[in-house]
């Protein structure tokens, strides 16, 4: 994800999505170097690109600049639909949907059919 992606979808951010987001990514071990840019886009309102290149590598010295870019667009999405699955009930057929057909391709139709029978 671009950096300009990120720095608008870290700004449609609720603060409730932001603390989510925060929750979600405690549960993880090791180092979070996304958390780092997270941070300094979610302080900084008219981010510079090179400041904040320079900022992060300071915080986080051994982190990747594209990779922490890349994997905290996949994070706050993976994040945004966490979210909406609790509160939505489209969200959450679709998400049960897909372990039926994950269930199907892996041969364990017995599962799949009670699933399904969940879901109607």
């Amino acid at each position: 994800m671009t950096i300009e992606s990120l720095i608008k979808l870290i700004n449609s951010l609720s603060s409730s999505e932001k603390r989510f987001f925060k929750l979600q990514s405690k549960m993880q071990a090791g180092t979070k170097d996304y958390l780092v840019l997270f941070d300094l886009l979610d302080q900084s309102k008219n981010p510079d690109v090179d400041l904040l290149k320079k900022d992060f590598k300071k915080q986080s010295a051994e982190g990747s600049w594209d990779n922490s870019c890349n994997y905290l667009g996949s994070m706050l999405l993976d994040s945004l639909v966490r979210s909406k699955k609790e509160k939505n009930i489209f969200f959450d057929l679709l998400h049960q949907i897909q372990e039926i057909r994950i269930l199907t391709e892996r041969s364990l139709d017995d599962e799949a059919f009670k699933q399904i029978k969940k879901v109607r």
